[in-house]
């Protein structure tokens, strides 16, 4: 029984999750965190719909995938870039033929 539990936990956690609005730094040069259309079922986050961009670089390294839809339903996954960086890595759509296809695009909030 408890196999089974843990089994559909981690099931569960490996889902695609909706990036609907993301929030910049002061300076407006990064992305620090993203808000998703559903809640994750993570009991550490304050704000179920809310993930710091550190947050989200963990839950892409276990498998989680994020993703982001234009006006048009066009989808874009996201990907952790530059993560060995000093600097810190960051977030963006994966390369595809679509321009308009970027976070940048989101609502601020």
């Amino acid at each position: 029984m408890i196999n089974s539990l843990f089994y559909n936990f981690q099931k569960e956690r490996r889902m695609r999750h909706r990036i609907i609005a993301v929030k910049f730094s002061k300076d407006g040069e990064r992305i620090i965190a993203i808000k998703l259309k559903w809640p994750m079922q993570v009991w550490s986050l304050k704000e179920k719909n809310v993930l710091k961009v550190l947050d989200l670089f963990m839950e892409i390294g276990q498998g989680n995938h994020f993703f982001y839809t234009d006006k048009c339903g066009r989808e874009a996954e996201i990907e952790v870039v530059d993560l060995d960086n000093p600097n810190g890595g960051y977030i963006r759509t994966k390369a595809n033929d679509k321009k308009e296809d970027n976070l940048l695009n989101l609502i601020r909030f």
